[in-house]
């Protein structure tokens, strides 16, 4: 609706001072900032001047003429308030219209607050609320002509046609320094301040989707900057490539996405990056339970990299799963003596794969690394992915002699035996893309 809403109580200096014939701060910022809507806040004092010459909504309504402008005001009234001093009393009502009129608005609409005009607890009041509330609002300070404490003269009788006329405010143009005497200041709610800390802290620890599902019950307005990256990172951790790439075309590849040049080796290896994450997580069940789909991948990829057969006929993959090629095994005895000794003869497995390692690849290192990966996965794989035990690092050193970084070691050491090509820095991709994202927050 791109409209500005003006909430703002109404004090002694309003509309137009008694003292100095300048405006009071409620008309100074309608002046200035030309508010669609001015919702007036009324005290019982205040609601008795009012229906004594209407002298508010007055001024505003010549203001509007004199700018060619439209001031919707709507009355607030308290007719029963008189503790004016009290800032418990504000801080509950004021929070309670700024939820309705924030009810009414969309995110083109800008809330303004006046917090120069009222008694101390009112501005106070007004100010807490602009930064603890989830509102996207302004609030406004009004400076006197002299830049001083305002000397308060209220009179038995105003004339408000008559202040209007000799209304100083008037005269002044851009040039004079008095012209505009308001600051506006945008502030950042601590609600925000708050939520954005949380945010940080999920980015830090690689929880994506938590980090999202946050943001996105935040105001639109506040996280136009980095929600966008959010989704992408939840997407790529999600191994969701289509998504990625969708929404890649507005983003820096290199921090959200370094691999993809192959399909196979980009699954790979954003396969391995989750790992890396949850162990960051210390979610150690569900590492290792996730270990025999990335074992299978490694050890073909070291089956194909170290022998000059082509043994890869023997593989296809079917939903991303690898299977045997039963036709092809035909071709070569290694492979069909394994299979003879399998029950099931569909899918691969690791401890198959290892048996060809064994029989194929001359260099010892590369067969020993591959045979400490297959021991780590049937020694705790199993365990893990059966059993309600609390698994934690410590456990895992206990069954295996590594811990979970010393296993994730180990399975880059594996990766350099592969055609994957991985760079060491492509392991701290998801570091790199959490600066670029807390960057933008």
């Amino acid at each position: 609706m791109n409209k500005k809403i003006l909430f703002s109580p109404v004090s002694g200096a309003d509309p137009i001072s008694e003292h100095n014939l300048y405006d009071g701060p409620l008309l100074h910022i309608a002046r200035h900032y030309k508010p669609d809507m001015i919702y007036l806040y009324m005290s019982k004092e205040i609601l008795e001047k009012h229906e004594q010459d209407d002298r508010y909504r007055y001024c505003l309504k010549k203001l509007g003429e004199k700018l060619n402008h439209n001031f919707e005001v709507k009355i607030i009234e308290r007719k029963e308030l008189e503790q004016v001093q009290l800032f418990d009393t504000f801080y509950r009502d004021f929070g309670d219209e700024l939820k309705k009129i924030q009810s009414t608005t969309d995110e083109t609409d800008e809330i303004l607050l006046n917090i120069s005009s009222g008694t101390p607890a009112m501005k106070s009041a007004l100010f807490v609320l602009a930064t603890m509330m989830d509102i996207s609002c302004q609030c406004i300070q009004v400076d006197t002509p002299e830049g001083k404490m305002n000397q308060h003269k209220h009179s038995k009788v105003y004339d408000v046609e008559e202040y209007w006329e000799v209304n100083i405010d008037n005269e002044l143009t851009p040039e004079d320094e008095k012209y505009n005497r308001t600051h506006g200041e945008k502030l950042i709610s601590l609600k925000r301040i708050k939520y954005e800390q949380i945010i940080k802290k999920y980015i830090e620890g690689y929880d994506y989707h938590a980090a999202l599902m946050l943001a996105e019950g935040m105001n639109p307005n506040d996280t136009v900057q980095y929600i966008e990256k959010l989704k992408l990172a939840d997407a790529r951790q999600q191994l969701k490539f289509k998504e990625v790439d969708g929404l890649l075309k507005k983003h820096d590849p290199l921090a959200y996405s370094p691999v993809r040049d192959n399909e196979e080796k980009r699954r790979i290896y954003e396969y391995m990056l989750t790992l890396q994450a949850r162990v960051s997580r210390a979610e150690y069940a569900d590492f290792l339970r996730s270990l025999s789909p990335i074992f299978v991948e490694l050890f073909k990829g070291i089956l194909l990299k170290q022998t000059s057969s082509n043994i890869d006929e023997v593989f296809y993959y079917e939903d991303k799963m690898l299977k045997w090629n039963l036709e092809k095994v035909q071709n070569f005895d290694e492979v069909k003596s394994i299979l003879e000794e399998s029950k099931d003869k569909t899918w691969v497995k690791t401890w198959q794969l290892i048996k060809l390692i064994e029989k194929f690849v001359k260099n010892i290192e590369i067969v020993d690394c591959a045979k400490k990966l297959r021991n780590i996965e049937s020694t705790v794989r199993n365990m893990a992915a059966h059993n309600m035990i609390d698994v934690s690092d410590n456990w895992i050193k206990r069954k295996t002699r590594y811990t979970s970084s010393e296993i994730l070691d180990l399975m880059k050491e594996a990766f350099k035996y592969t055609s994957y090509n991985i760079k060491k820095e492509d392991w701290k991709s998801y570091d790199k893309m959490n600066k670029d994202i807390i960057r933008e927050i």
